[in-house]
């Protein structure tokens, strides 16, 4: 995402930190190793320049979860592009996670005399909310990082999921396929299958960007959580839509009590059945299934 928008890690650091006046973000070739024997690569390093010349560096990492390996090398990437830039070079980490986020902030000890490398760590709760769909449409990098961050079983985060499902079709062709392989693989296992689910319940209205979404769906009619739509024709249209929204509320991870399965089999009304659906994808309590029938 950097190397597309390398402008997005300017856009994260916001007002916390001093950055020099520029008129533009240039990306740079991420290759920060010696000459030789070792290598050493960051996820993407950003050149701010004025005039046409550079007067500020990042080295970027996105960091999903505690590596020790890192502490020893990052400085090694920083003072690097230090040296090849000549301009003061600082440190960017972009972490999906809170617990990865304060392990990766701890200042870097360089050696007895009170030297330290400081991360600039982007977090969970620095990473902007983005609220519109149509803001994601036109900053689709942000909006990736920002659907990592955010989405998750609450309302809040379910929200967060309709809007990034709403914005990727309107996004450009490549773009869509790639933001939404990257989102998804970023995702914890739970949030990946609420997706999954949201997606089986939006069917044959949403249309899939990339092989993965293509492939995903076809695993959920694989593993029967769309199957009782394929067989509404053989035993009826209400108990087919009775076990895709069964196979939707599992997939969803929720324990489904007998009383609740008791009372979809017994439903005869497709449609609502079929509206019950979409909401199974979207609640975060199995006994707000039916509330609007208090």
């Amino acid at each position: 995402m950097f190397t597309r928008n390398p402008h997005l890690a300017v856009d994260l650091l916001d007002d916390r930190y001093a950055i020099p006046d520029y008129d533009e973000v240039v990306q740079l070739p991420s290759d920060l190793g010696e000459c030789p024997p070792t290598e050493y690569r960051a996820d993407a390093v950003i050149s701010l320049t004025r005039r046409g010349e550079p007067v500020y560096s990042l080295v970027v990492e996105i960091q999903l979860s505690d590596d020790s390996v890192k502490r020893w090398s990052w400085p090694a990437y920083v003072a690097n592009q230090r040296a090849k830039s000549r301009t003061p070079t600082d440190l960017l980490v972009i972490c999906p996670n809170d617990e990865t986020a304060r392990w990766a902030a701890q200042p870097i000890e360089l050696g007895r005399a009170g030297s330290y490398l400081f991360p600039h760590v982007v977090g969970p709760s620095q990473i902007p909310l983005v609220h519109t769909v149509e803001h994601m449409v036109g900053n689709p990098e942000l909006a990736a990082l920002s659907v990592i961050a955010h989405a998750g079983p609450g309302d809040a985060g379910t929200e967060v999921l309709n809007r990034w499902l709403a914005a990727v079709p309107r996004l450009d062709g490549d773009e869509a396929g790639l933001y939404f392989d990257y989102v998804y693989l970023q995702l914890s296992k739970p949030i990946q299958q609420q997706l999954e689910a949201m997606m089986t319940a939006m069917g044959a209205t949403y249309e899939f960007q990339s092989e993965l979404g293509r492939r995903l769906f076809g695993r959920a009619k694989e593993e029967g959580w769309a199957e009782g739509k394929a067989e509404g024709k053989a035993e009826g249209k209400a108990e087919g839509e009775a076990k895709a929204l069964l196979t939707v509320l599992r997939a969803c991870g929720f324990q489904v009590p007998a009383g609740v399965v008791d009372r979809i089999n017994a439903c005869t009304d497709a449609d609502r059945l079929n509206s019950l659906v979409a909401r199974a994808a979207t609640i975060t309590d199995i006994d707000r299934l039916f509330d609007d029938e208090a």
